[in-house]
């Protein structure tokens, strides 16, 4: 997928995923399909959800969900949904960053998504389960619970799809500041070794991993090629004047000839 920067094209269906994800766990707790009670004449249309009640038995009227609901299961299923929402819209801002962000596109980003992820899992499954468990006749379960296990499943795929990029997505620091030479293109003289956590010439003549000092081998002691070069020119520097034994030499010894 060419769009949407450089990230990988299963991030970006990853992000799709948790977007769907956020809307329609938004629009299952708004709605008020989560129990019905219908007979076969309509005698009874009544509509449950987790905000808002609707009694279609002789004319629709709506309303807040009458405290008579409000059991214990009841409170804890709304509280646990309404919770996946603000985790849903947390992880859609972030991974929004991750795919359309180059510096925010870190293997740390990846794993905070991916733990955000599994943890808002957790909440709508559990709210599920309490809502079913608080269910009784003559009321029976809707659609607006199963647009939150949709959404919970969608969450999950989106979680799936950053595992490939843990693993094979050529991560980099991309605050770090390069040398930059006019002569060639830098980027593409140098690239990014991942297991060496660091950029190296591709002739692999520069940034190679120092060979570990030897006793036997004094040579191999030297910090790096510049101290060799300044210890070489320090040899070529010749004396301002002769040492003191041939200058006593020269003027001495042709006067000790003429006695």
């Amino acid at each position: 997928m060419a769009c949407c920067g450089d990230a990988s094209g299963w991030a970006k269906v990853g992000f799709i995923c948790i977007f769907l994800a956020f809307g329609l766990q938004s629009a299952a707790f708004l709605t008020n399909y989560w129990m019905v009670y219908n007979t076969v004449k309509d005698l009874f249309d009544i509509r449950v959800g987790l905000l808002w009640y609707t009694n279609c038995t002789s004319a629709c009227a709506t309303s807040t969900t009458p405290s008579s609901y409000h059991s214990l299961f009841f409170t804890l299923a709304k509280i646990l949904e309404g919770v996946t929402i603000g985790l849903f819209f947390i992880i859609v801002v972030i991974y929004a960053f991750y795919v359309l962000a180059d510096r925010s596109r870190t293997r740390a980003t990846a794993k905070s998504i991916i733990i955000l992820l599994v943890t808002s899992e957790l909440f709508p499954i559990g709210g599920i389960v309490l809502w079913i468990l608080q269910i009784d006749f003559p009321y029976f379960l809707a659609w607006s619970a199963g647009m939150s296990m949709i959404a919970t499943g969608l969450a999950f795929f989106s979680m799936l799809c950053l595992i490939p990029d843990l693993k094979e997505y050529p991560y980099y620091n991309k605050m770090a500041i390069l040398p930059v030479d006019n002569n060639f293109d830098d980027m593409q003289y140098r690239k990014y070794d991942t297991k060496k956590n660091t950029y190296v010439d591709q002739d692999k003549l520069d940034r190679e991993p120092k060979r570990k000092p030897h006793l036997k081998d004094p040579y191999s002691m030297k910090d790096s090629f510049m101290d060799d070069e300044i210890d070489r020119k320090a040899l070529m520097v010749t004396p301002s004047r002769p040492p003191r034994y041939d200058f006593l030499k020269q003027n001495l010894y042709p006067l000790s000839t003429k006695f």
